[in-house]
């Protein structure tokens, strides 16, 4: 029999996962199904801590869009982000 790994759920199918390396941390994003469904797990791993958050299908593609905002923002100068804020104010 094999050992158990950590964070290894034998009832949990890995659909697709991806893994992105920025400054001293991992990030590992996975979607998977299990017997209720499927679902997004996002985990944050560093030197001394790993964080994990779970997103249900229903709410991935808000999270999605939220994340399309961000990225937008992002690529923007900060003093345009500053303008919009006022304006919407």
């Amino acid at each position: 029999m094999f050992p158990k790994q950590n964070n290894y759920n034998a009832n949990e199918k890995l659909i697709l996962t991806k893994k992105i390396v920025c400054e001293c941390k991992l990030f590992y994003v996975d979607y998977k199904e299990n017997k209720r469904g499927r679902f997004l797990k996002i985990s944050e791993k560093d030197s001394a801590t790993k964080r994990t958050i779970i997103v249900p299908a229903e709410a991935i593609k808000e999270l999605s869009e939220i994340l399309q905002e961000v990225v937008v923002l992002g690529n923007e100068k900060p003093e345009a982000t500053e303008e919009k804020e006022q304006q919407q104010e």
